[in-house]
């Protein structure tokens, strides 16, 4: 069975316990005053060592956090400097060389806008035929636009009606007893324009219902 602790500090422990004891009457367990005395001198030595080591510890963790802080302090300052001298680069690589910072690498360009899909047609009121779609646009290309063109009768000539900001089109101006139109959705954004997309809508008309709606492709 072990007597002696493993760790120092549990030794200081076990002698500060310990040692009392056995100063009382050294020669009934066999040990010397001198030896008593000389395990005193180096519990003491210990004792003092393990509280500088805990002073040092603790200058050491606030020497840390002082540090920390005023590292923090000084990228920050560092940031907002950066930030000014690319303020007044605006672009002039000389600027940049005399602060020795690299020049910003452009931007990506932002894709084209997607192709629109999944089309849902409603008759609406007065002959009026409502067309909705879908569009999956790449991030970054707010203000897409659409582009609504229509041909009549499968004739493809197409005749721009409208542009428009949401993903829906009613169209007021759908010549009576068409049979078949098809409409032509272009996502646009600024200069840059999408694959268009072709919808055509079939009219059929069943002898107990009004004309309705018919994708056909």
């Amino acid at each position: 069975m072990r007597v002696i602790p493993k760790t120092p500090r549990e030794q200081i422990a076990f002698l500060t316990i310990h040692l009392p004891a056995w100063a009382q009457e050294p020669g009934a367990i066999g040990l010397s005053p001198a030896e008593i005395a000389g395990l005193q001198e180096l519990l003491d030595a210990a004792r003092d060592l393990q509280m500088r080591a805990a002073d040092a510890r603790d200058a050491a963790r606030g020497a840390t956090a002082s540090f920390n802080d005023a590292a923090g302090r000084m990228r920050d300052a560092a940031a907002r400097a950066v930030a000014k001298i690319k303020a007044t680069a605006a672009g002039d690589q000389a600027v940049y060389s005399a602060a020795m910072i690299p020049q910003p690498a452009p931007g990506s360009p932002v894709p084209a806008p997607g192709k629109p899909f999944k089309p849902a047609f409603t008759l609406v009121g007065g002959g009026c035929v409502r067309l909705t779609w879908k569009c999956r646009n790449p991030r970054g290309s707010d203000g897409t636009m659409y582009q609504i063109e229509r041909a009549v009768g499968g004739t493809r000539e197409f005749t721009h009606l409208a542009t428009v900001g949401e993903k829906s089109f009613t169209d007021t101006t759908l010549p009576r007893g068409a049979a078949e139109v098809e409409y032509r959705v272009t996502a646009i954004r600024s200069t840059r324009r999408g694959e268009a997309a072709g919808f055509v809508l079939t009219f059929g008309v069943d002898e107990a219902q009004s004309a309705a709606p018919r994708l056909a492709a």
